[in-house]
């Protein structure tokens, strides 16, 4: 917005107007950290969530199989010493109830659920430019105003479903993963179909296998899987994460998250990518673009991020 001689600055007379200095969309893992961080700095705010409770996506995917792709300790909270002593992962990659009971012990431990309103849709945003004011519009019919409005809801909070003929003449249950029934669903001895093998699919298949009377999987090309390698922490296992002291530090600089250094010190970003495709054992063409061949020193990293132990080279 360009700025004129004429536009006046609001006053603090004029910003105890507004609902909320500032309003955080989102009650996921970003927005449980925003609300903390401004409610410390004495912020007016508030989070409001279409949801019912807190975890964002990890409250909507309760489909079979749904758990973390990255090992869980990277997805606790770091600002806190606290949090991270009571709390304890049970699984190197933790599965969705575990991680939204984390998420729910987060925001009752340091007492944010008062700081946050649910089932609040947001049907409409407009920005007043005369008096730099936010007023949202929300689905039970009231309207709210900020200064501020912070977005914390995610890039694929919203699923997209395919666009096939005839979709909408099928008789049966059907629905978007990120819409499975919150309520226990049935699945045995059923003929259930799957659209896509992405990651989401690597972890529902193999589960949905084992109760469906049959499974067709729809896929418009393979991917490529590595085992997970999944296990139990143990208590020395936890011990030794929290005594770890380098580990928030070392996973801000990695470009997954994880403990893992660069290898010799060189961030992942700054290496261009044919020397990436090179290191990473992939093949590309001249206008290094992926190629569908992986070779065997991928496998060969994909253990080694699952590997025992706490050890930092």
């Amino acid at each position: 917005m360009a700025t004129t001689a004429q536009q006046s600055i609001p006053t603090k007379a004029a910003a105890a107007a507004y609902d909320y200095e500032v309003i955080v969309i989102g009650a996921g893992v970003s927005g449980i950290y925003q609300i903390k961080r401004l409610v410390d700095l004495g912020v007016r705010a508030t989070v409001l969530d279409a949801n019912s409770d807190v975890g964002g996506t990890w409250y909507n995917n309760r489909y079979p199989g749904a758990r973390f792709d990255s090992e869980s300790y990277t997805y606790g909270y770091s600002f806190s010493k606290e949090l991270l002593n009571e709390w304890d992962w049970t699984e190197r990659f933790s599965p969705q109830p575990e991680t939204l009971r984390y998420l729910n012990f987060v925001v009752d431990k340091l007492k944010l659920r008062e700081h946050m309103q649910f089932g609040c849709r947001i049907d409409a945003m407009h920005f007043d430019e005369q008096t730099d004011t936010w007023r949202l519009t929300l689905s039970d019919g009231r309207t709210l105003s900020s200064r501020v409005v912070v977005t914390g809801i995610g890039p694929l909070s919203t699923p997209t479903l395919p666009k096939i003929p005839g979709m909408a003449d099928f008789k049966g249950t059907s629905f978007h993963t990120a819409n499975w029934p919150h309520a226990a669903l049935d699945l045995t001895g059923k003929r259930i179909g799957i659209i896509g093998t992405g990651a989401t699919a690597i972890q529902i298949i193999p589960i949905v296998a084992q109760q469906a009377g049959h499974l067709t999987v729809f896929q418009r090309r393979a991917n490529w899987a590595a085992p997970l390698n999944n296990g139990p922490i143990s208590a020395a296992e936890m011990a030794a994460i929290r005594a770890h002291r380098r580990l928030s530090s070392t996973c801000r600089i990695n470009a997954a998250s994880t403990r893992w250094r660069p290898k010799n010190g060189v961030p992942f970003g700054t290496v261009s990518t044919a020397s990436r495709a090179l290191a990473f054992g992939w093949r590309i063409s001249p206008k290094f673009s992926w190629m569908k061949k992986p070779m065997q020193n991928c496998r060969l990293i994909s253990r080694s991020g699952s590997a025992n132990g706490l050890k930092t080279p």
